[in-house]
């Protein structure tokens, strides 16, 4: 929910903290990532650091996954780092993506009767979701922590344009000074004469 309610990566989800969550704001500070290939916890993709405002259903769901997470961690005496974790797997440390792929991720999608699509694409579907509702591409870019406004511009500038296209309708403009324009003035002015 995080991944498509907020647009982060996969190693950002698995790198936040409890202390990331500002529940008041209802936004996450998303600071570090989880490298795979590095076996820890490294800085954000392009190094910056950023606030991701979440929708109200993924911070209700986010809330009531930590409250599911206090009880095992205290049915399993984590120590306190454990609990930290926002996402820890069934030991209380970071999950690795295998494990994502395989027990989360592929379940879901066949429970959603959906096509394989990689994790991933829960970013992309968010950022398409600001850009149809008129978010500002700099938003965006801020949202998704892109290092240019070029990057988000060539990923998503094109949804601008769709939603453009669709919403300006010249007809409705130019159809009523047809009707009430000059020339049906000037028929009306004959036929009054």
């Amino acid at each position: 929910m995080v991944g498509l309610g907020g647009g982060l990566r996969w190693g950002e989800i698995t790198g936040l903290l409890r202390s990331d969550i500002d529940w008041a704001r209802q936004r996450v500070h998303v600071q570090r990532t989880w490298s795979e290939d590095g076996g820890r916890i490294e800085p954000c993709k392009d190094g910056e650091a950023r606030w991701v405002k979440l929708t109200p259903a993924t911070v209700a769901a986010l809330r009531a996954h930590c409250e599911s997470m206090d009880l095992e961690g205290s049915l399993k005496r984590w120590t306190t780092d454990q609990r930290q974790l926002v996402f820890p797997n069934g030991v209380g440390r970071i999950g690795r993506y295998g494990a994502f792929h395989e027990l989360v991720w592929r379940p879901l999608l066949t429970a959603a009767k959906l096509p394989y699509r990689k994790p991933h694409s829960m970013r992309h579907s968010y950022a398409t979701w600001m850009r149809e509702e008129g978010a500002y591409l700099r938003y965006v870019r801020d949202q998704m922590g892109h290092s240019s406004i070029d990057e988000t511009e060539g990923t998503y500038g094109h949804l601008e344009l769709e939603r453009h296209e669709q919403r300006v309708d010249l007809d409705r403009v130019l159809r009523p000074a047809a009707s009430t324009g000059v020339h049906a003035r000037a028929r009306a002015t004959r036929s009054e004469a």
